[in-house]
């Protein structure tokens, strides 16, 4: 049974630099780790190249929060961004290898993810970082792929309303009556739904009113 880690005293002063710490932390403790069979070369590699830019977009965070004029603003595009939809494998292609692409990954790999996603929790649900992500909303940004490779449910300041979804198409239905199939009492021989490579598409008669 895992215990919650006490804050750290500095918490309240710079959140941003104790969670740096945090994931400083971690990335030391798994660089130091020798490769298992359970815990590839390549793998490890993976992990703390992902925990190395994490760390990068939390400092320049930092950093901007300190001195917004440092950066300065965003540098104008000299090209039009394409719009055409890339293919699954050059997607994969440039962004590398991502294990399973999904949430959790960091907790599937290293046993050590799950003390560290215990201070991210407790540090992400602290007052001071609350305040400062309501000052600054644009560190969600940062954040949120964070909680996501820890499996950290997120604050509600950094939750991102659900996108509507487009009502699925209907099916299509026959014109004529007579291509209406009525299936019998045990629902033999009759598929309902959309159309696929072995039953076109048919949908259940409509039931007559008495």
């Amino acid at each position: 049974m895992s215990s919650i880690a006490p804050p750290h005293p500095h918490a309240a002063a710079d959140p941003i630099g104790q969670f740096i710490q945090i994931l400083r932390d971690l990335l030391a403790v798994i660089a130091r780790k020798r490769p298992s069979p359970f815990l590839a070369v390549s793998v490890l590699d993976s992990l703390c190249r992902h925990l190395e830019y994490f760390l990068h977009r939390l400092t320049r965070a930092a950093i901007t929060l300190a001195k917004p004029t440092v950066f300065g603003p965003p540098a104008p595009r000299t090209r039009p961004a394409s719009t055409k939809p890339r293919k699954p494998r050059e997607i994969m292609h440039i962004l590398g290898w991502i294990p399973a692409l999904a949430a959790y990954w960091l907790s599937d790999i290293a046993e050590d993810i799950g003390i560290t996603s215990t201070e991210l929790t407790t540090l992400l649900a602290g007052q001071p970082f609350q305040s400062l992500v309501a000052r600054y909303p644009k560190l969600g940004r940062t954040i949120r792929p964070i909680c996501r490779a820890f499996g950290i449910k997120p604050p509600g300041l950094l939750r991102l309303p659900q996108r509507p979804r487009p009502k699925p198409a209907p099916w299509p239905i026959p014109l004529d009556p007579a291509d209406i199939r009525i299936p019998d009492k045990h629902y033999h021989g009759v598929h309902f739904g959309p159309g696929n490579r072995f039953w076109p598409p048919q949908r259940k008669a409509p039931r007559k009113r008495p």
